[in-house]
């Protein structure tokens, strides 16, 4: 009975959240283009009224159903046998859980019976290996196409990181050679395919297999160092390095494959970030700067996270700000853009900020009033951005509450300035 309220608990859980995703895509939808209002433009307003009543009643239920998840799955935990489960029941409750590596670490972490607990902290290791192909499975995965799915990944990867740490803390091996042990077969397949002259052209399938599967890996071991930063840093660190390298040969790469790009971008923001745990984080910036191989958007998020660097050389800095903001001929490409700008200019403005450079701040508002006139006929609704960005770090006015209420800056650099430090920089 128990296991059966608890799997529609669960189920109930990933309707309420795509419910969610939905009703916040309809109104990024008609914040963009009210005409796509149904009945057109006259009916925006009600309709986004009435989205964002949704909205509040969503999140009521989604808060009410968290709650009854973690009582159940304490009540299970409470009538766990002290003898534990056999292998046998151990997978027949699988089916409870729905192949949802959240509430198989969470209930984990619950559990006093260690035999059943590794068993499923090692189950959400596997099932994250098996879908990026890694182990021995790892040559038949690369003669398969594979379609990146972040939300899978997003769904899985922060769950197998914290289990793989939970499950090898005090491992002879370490938390970092058990992560790359998972990504060395990956890694080495693209370094392989890397040095075979026109290999996209000669193996599309595996080239367009390799890389995005590459890419996840890489962003999988930078989950696992962020994971273990606090209580295990120098287990990581090595692993750290590690990934950031494999990140730079990605990102150099020709022809990485449409499917490719945008978890490639993802891997730039978070290798990125993680710079600032190397021995000389702005060595590996500066290069990262100067790969004139790697695409605008990479390079300035790497100097663009050092007021040093900007100082260094302001021409190439806002050279690579420009042309990170440059209109794509392709109304496809837009979107991706877009999300592109908004993403380094959250960051310059956190640098400016974080190092108490109002001049600096200053100058990411003239390149921002300068590029964004472009991107106005297809959207207004970023023109403000750099200004509003500046003024939701320095106080505690609307345009912090505003910003806080954005999902769309929800995991941002900024958004992350306001809740560990408060007021920063008053806007220049």
């Amino acid at each position: 009975m128990m296991g059966h309220r608890l799997k529609e608990a669960i189920h109930q859980r990933y309707r309420l959240e795509n419910a969610r995703e939905q009703t916040d895509a309809r109104l990024r939808q008609l914040e963009l283009d009210p005409d796509m209002a149904h009945g057109g433009r006259r009916h925006a307003s009600h309709e986004i009224e009435s989205l964002h009543t949704r909205r509040e009643q969503g999140a009521k239920a989604y808060a009410k159903n968290l709650t009854e998840l973690e009582q159940m799955l304490s009540d299970l935990a409470r009538d766990w046998p002290q003898t534990g489960l056999t292998q046998h029941q151990m997978t027949a409750l699988e089916n409870v859980f729905v192949n949802t590596p959240e509430f198989r670490y969470r209930l984990a972490e619950k559990i006093g019976h260690q035999e059943n607990c590794a068993w499923l902290l090692r189950r959400n290791i596997e099932n994250m290996k098996d879908w990026l192909g890694a182990g021995d499975g790892m040559p038949e995965a690369l003669g398969k196409y594979f379609i990146p799915n972040d939300q899978q990944f997003v769904a899985m990867a922060p769950w197998a990181a914290k289990s793989l740490i939970a499950l090898y803390a005090d491992d002879k091996r370490g938390i970092g050679k058990r992560t790359s042990d998972i990504a060395f077969g990956i890694s080495q397949a693209v370094v392989n395919l890397c040095t075979q002259p026109f290999a996209a052209a000669r193996q599309p399938v595996a080239w367009q297999s390799a890389i995005p599967r590459s890419a996840y890996t890489t962003l999988f071991a930078l989950t696992v160092v962020a994971g273990a930063l606090h209580a295990y840093r120098d287990r990581v660190m090595v692993l750290n390095s590690l990934a950031i390298e494999h990140a730079f040969l990605l990102l150099r790469l020709d022809n990485p494959g449409p499917h490719a790009s945008l978890i490639l971008d993802k891997l730039a923001s978070a290798a990125v970030i993680h710079m600032k745990y190397l021995p000389s984080p702005d060595d590996a910036r500066r290069e990262w700067a100067a790969a004139v191989a790697m695409p605008a958007f990479p390079r300035a998020l790497a100097l663009w996270s050092s007021a040093n660097l900007i100082d260094g050389d302001a021409t190439l800095a806002c050279s690579l700000f420009r042309r990170a903001g440059e209109l794509p001929l392709s109304r496809y490409a837009r979107d991706r853009q877009l999300s592109r700008m908004l993403s380094l200019l959250d960051l310059a403005v956190a640098t400016g900020t974080e190092c108490k450079r109002p001049d600096l701040v200053g100058r990411v508002i003239d390149l921002w009033d300068e590029i964004y006139p472009k991107w106005r006929p297809l959207s207004d609704r970023w023109n403000d951005a750099a200004r509003m960005l500046v003024a939701a770090v320095a106080g505690d006015g609307q345009e912090r509450a505003a910003f806080v209420s954005d999902p769309a800056f929800a995991r941002s650099h900024c958004r992350q300035m306001i809740d560990g430090v408060g007021n920063a920089l008053p806007p220049p």
